[in-house]
C-alpha cells in the first residue's frame, strides 16, 4: 500500500474515531437524571452506568487528538504538494540530477584517463574538477535535503499505525 493510501486509510480512522465519540457522547446523556442539591434545587447528575461511558469517552478524545496531530504533522511537511507522490517524485527528480552528474563525473574521468593523465592526477584536471563540484553540490542540494527529512517525517508519522 502507498504512502497516499495510508494517509487516506489515517483520515478515515480519525473520522470513525469522531464518530464513536457522538455515539459515546450521546450514550453518555442517556445516562443523565435529574436531582435535587441540599438547597432543593433541580440539579443534573450522572447514574452509576456513565462511568464506563466517560472513560471510553476520554480515551477516544485522546486518539483523536494524537492522530489529528500526525495528520497535521504530514500536512505541514507536504507544505505545497498535493500528495505523498508528487513529493517523492520532486524528491526522485532532485536524485536523478545526483545520479546524472555522477555518470559525468565518471565520462569526465574516463576522458582524462584515456588522454593519459594519470589516476593520482586526475582532481588537477578542470573538467574532473568541475564534475567533482557538480557531485558536491547535487548531493548538498538544501531543497533535497528538506524534501528528504519531510518525507521521513511523513513515514515516521505513518509508521506509528502499521
Amino acid at each position: 500500500m502507498n504512502l497516499d493510501d495510508r494517509l487516506v486509510n489515517l483520515e478515515n480512522r480519525k473520522r470513525l474515531l469522531e464518530s464513536d465519540l457522538e455515539r459515546a457522547v450521546a450514550e453518555l446523556l442517556s445516562h443523565l437524571r435529574a436531582s435535587r442539591d441540599p438547597k432543593g434545587r433541580l440539579v443534573a447528575t450522572f447514574d452509576p452506568g456513565a462511568e464506563p461511558v466517560s472513560d471510553r469517552i476520554e480515551r477516544l478524545e485522546g486518539e483523536i487528538a494524537l492522530v489529528r496531530g500526525d495528520i497535521d504533522a504530514i500536512r505541514d511537511a507536504l507544505g505545497d504538494f498535493d500528495s505523498i507522490g508528487a513529493l517523492w517524485i520532486e524528491i526522485r527528480r532532485l536524485q536523478t540530477r545526483i545520479e546524472a552528474a555522477k555518470r559525468n563525473l565518471l565520462v569526465a574521468r574516463e576522458k582524462a584517463v584515456r588522454r593519459g593523465v594519470e589516476p593520482e592526477a586526475l582532481l588537477e584536471v578542470d573538467e574532473v574538477c568541475k564534475a567533482e563540484t557538480a557531485v558536491e553540490r547535487a548531493e548538498t542540494d538544501p531543497a533535497l535535503i528538506d524534501l528528504r527529512e519531510r518525507f521521513e517525517r511523513i513515514k515516521a508519522a505513518l509508521g506509528k499505525y502499521d
